[in-house]
């Protein structure tokens, strides 16, 4: 195995530019750092071969790659693999370390094994990933280029989801047979036809689908039913807790489609689910018939022209 390099910082700090230039030398580079990718949109983990040469792409559905830990170690441990013989070098952002980014780090670091740390504007790199006897740690300072403004980086989003959409086309995805990740339904027990008749005539007169998960309801509603309404139906299916989602809240959504194998081969746009029919209609620039096996919901919408209108909670998903 070639040896495996993991360089940490901030955003806008000069991680790129240590790590392109390694690449160039002939190791490869895996970014793991989904807002901002080249020539890949937005939300992604792009792995570069010898000379930066694109060798394919996972999707991580966030712009903040632990907010999504499994679509980022999935993504280390495809990246590990394709480039098992030859030195890797990975970038990972490290920014407010709260405790839920500090634990994503250190399973980064447990994942991939560095034998070299390069640490750009990081105090005690050691201590905050919990590296391994024998890795060698760098400290490098910040790169002191004029860093980009927010709105500037907005402005290249914008075009870069642009660029990845071109030319999409409408497309229909039967959920039977397929596998949905990155969404909070799928992982209870959906209510039976004459259940969720049950509960359309206990007040949810609108609900498109619904679940049942650890004594919690889950509901696909166009807003509020009401209290009374509410508690008849916690009664009625015996659970504890109602969670409702609006079925208006997917459209928009950015999501990776593939393969059997794998590999996300195209991006795709959620223009809306058809839970009569069971079936995700979305935009994608990719041709029919889509060989779909997993669709990841990320949590990036976008709005008119491709705008971003900002990253849905987790239980908005």
């Amino acid at each position: 195995m070639g040896r495996r390099t993991l360089i940490i910082g901030p955003s806008q700090t000069g991680k790129t530019a240590v790590a392109s230039e390694r690449c160039r030398q002939g190791a490869w580079f895996l970014n793991l750092d989904p807002a901002r990718q080249s020539p890949n949109p937005p939300g992604c983990a792009s792995l570069y071969g010898p000379g930066m040469a694109p060798m394919g792409f996972r999707f991580i559905g966030s712009l903040t790659p632990s907010q999504d830990p499994l679509a980022a170690m999935e993504a280390l441990a495809w990246a590990a693999d394709q480039a098992r013989d030859v030195d890797l070098v990975v970038e990972w952002p490290v920014q407010t370390p709260t405790s839920l980014h500090v634990h994503v780090s250190r399973a980064v670091a447990n994942v991939l094994e560095p034998t070299s740390c390069i640490a750009i504007g990081i105090q005690e790199p050691q201590s905050l990933l919990q590296l391994k006897p024998g890795c060698e740690v760098q400290s490098l300072e910040p790169d002191t280029a004029p860093l980009r403004s927010k709105a500037g980086l907005s402005v290249r989003q914008k075009a870069a989801w642009a660029t990845a959409f071109e030319g999409s086309q409408t497309h229909e995805v039967s959920l039977e047979g397929i596998s949905v990740m990155g969404a909070r339904f799928g992982s209870g027990l959906p209510l039976e036809p004459t259940e969720l008749a049950e509960l359309r005539d206990l007040g949810f007169i609108s609900a498109h689908y619904a679940e049942v998960a650890h004594n919690v309801l889950y509901v696909v509603t166009p807003g509020w039913p009401g209290d009374e309404t509410v508690s008849l139906a916690l009664r009625h299916f015996a659970c504890a807790t109602l969670v409702t989602c609006d079925p208006q809240d997917f459209a928009g959504i950015v999501c990776g489609l593939e393969d059997r194998m794998g590999t996300c081969f195209a991006l795709g746009l959620l223009v809306r689910i058809d839970f009569d029919r069971g079936a995700l209609i979305l935009r994608s620039p990719a041709e029919a018939p889509l060989p779909v096996h997993r669709v990841r919901l990320g949590r990036t919408r976008l709005g008119e022209g491709f705008q971003p209108i900002g990253e849905l909670k987790p239980w908005q998903v």
